[in-house]
């Protein structure tokens, strides 16, 4: 499996998780934030997921099906779709994840 469908997997999971039944997007990031706490190795996983696809350019429309499947929202293209992923990597504090790892002997 490349790079990419890992990344894609990743955020999906996440989506489906916290945002698919909860139309709230305040209450999905609450929930996400809870449920990562403590949770550090999942937490920098779904980071590193966020930045890389973030920055990534990826076929017309797969990120615009991404949201639109996985997170139930409406994205009008793939734009849209790319500032509601902005908002949710914000919105969860995943620029402050850290991997531990880094730390370990």
């Amino acid at each position: 499996m490349n790079e990419n469908k890992d990344y894609l997997e990743v955020i999906g999971d996440f989506l489906i998780r916290f945002y698919h039944e909860e139309p709230d997007d305040l209450q999905a990031s609450i929930k996400a934030v809870e449920t990562m706490t403590s949770l550090f190795d999942y937490e920098w996983e779904v980071a590193t997921a966020f930045r890389n696809l973030l920055e990534m350019e990826l076929p017309p429309g797969q990120i615009r099906d991404l949201v639109r499947l996985k997170a139930n929202r409406y994205a009008q293209n793939d734009d849209d779709a790319r500032e509601f992923l902005k908002e949710i990597y914000q919105s969860n504090d995943l620029e402050n994840a850290i991997n531990f790892k880094d730390y370990e002997d």
